[in-house]
């Protein structure tokens, strides 16, 4: 970046979710320089409470988390900078990354950027997640919509998986088909299994009521629900490392060996944008791997002696 300085780091992290953060908190531990550049896009600041996370009985707001987490990291060291990385190079001894205002040089990155969720054009769509009316991650909340009316809404060939992991939940599930795609003869079989009702229209429209969702279908009905769960996919942020040739998948979902190391050396990866199951616990448990690995392949920094004094 023409006529700016350039900050050196240890190890920059692109990223400040549970993963990015929690990678910090290790690393600042590890007495490491470490920066994180975060977005502010996290999709953990739209839970509302997740009850699933341990040592938390009683649940944690998602913004309490990410809060928690950034207190801890910078009481540790780490510096936390509000920015998007819009550019990542592979150099002779590392990395070169900048944003808009800022470049940044360190021989290990951890990219920790996370997904965007597809969801549904809905007026208030984040009141309506945040108060628990539209959800995204049945494994996460699944058990808070017990016995209640859910609806699953998307290509039928995200739904039908959803919707029977949901059916563990509640015997009153609806599905709400985006496409016209055929059924195969096994999903028609696993639906009336489920005792769920193979559908007859097609999803146009989406509107609120007082406190529920209601779908709009196109023969003109409209179904409410008490909760409803897009299942729209999700678009991994890991263009950089693809960029650089890291490896992935057909969904973009980036490949790493059991330290969390992409096929870029020195670049780690943790949270959603692996090809892991997508869990705040899954997070920061890939976090730890990679912040470790990175301390111990950079140079040694013992600590020195302390001075004595007469």
């Amino acid at each position: 970046m023409t006529g700016t300085s350039c900050i050196e780091c240890d190890c920059l992290i692109i990223g400040g979710g549970p993963a990015g953060l929690t990678a910090a908190i290790y690393l600042a531990r590890y007495r490491r320089n470490v920066i994180v550049v975060d977005e502010g896009r996290s999709r953990a600041r739209y839970i509302k409470s997740s009850y699933n996370y341990p040592g938390f009985t009683n649940g944690i707001q998602g913004e309490q988390l990410l809060q928690n987490l950034r207190t801890q990291a910078e009481e540790f060291g780490a510096q936390i900078i509000t920015g998007k990385i819009g550019n990542l190079q592979k150099t002779a001894s590392g990395f070169e990354a900048s944003s808009a205002d800022q470049a940044f040089r360190s021989p290990k990155v951890l990219l920790a950027s996370g997904v965007i969720d597809q969801s549904p054009s809905l007026p208030n769509m984040h009141e309506f997640i945040y108060e628990g009316a539209v959800r995204f991650c049945p494994i996460c909340d699944g058990y808070e919509a017990s016995d209640k009316k859910i609806g699953v809404l998307g290509p039928l060939s995200h739904i039908i998986p959803k919707a029977l992991f949901l059916r563990t939940y509640t015997p009153d599930i609806l599905i709400f088909p985006t496409d016209t795609a055929d059924l195969s003869l096994q999903d028609m079989d696993s639906l009336r299994a489920a005792q769920i009702e193979l559908p007859l229209c097609c999803a146009t429209e989406i509107k609120s009521s007082e406190e529920n969702v209601a779908v709009i279908l196109d023969n003109g009905e409209c179904i409410e629900v008490d909760v409803l769960y897009p299942a729209m996919g999700a678009n991994p942020r890991s263009g950089l490392a693809i960029a650089l040739g890291a490896g992935h998948n057909e969904d973009e979902c980036l490949f790493s060996d059991s330290h969390q190391q992409t096929s870029v050396e020195g670049l780690y990866i943790a949270g959603d944008l692996t090809t892991d199951l997508s869990q705040i616990s899954v997070a920061t448990g890939q976090a730890a791997i990679a912040a470790t690995h990175i301390h111990n392949s950079l140079p040694r920094n013992f600590r020195a002696h302390k001075m004595l004094t007469s």
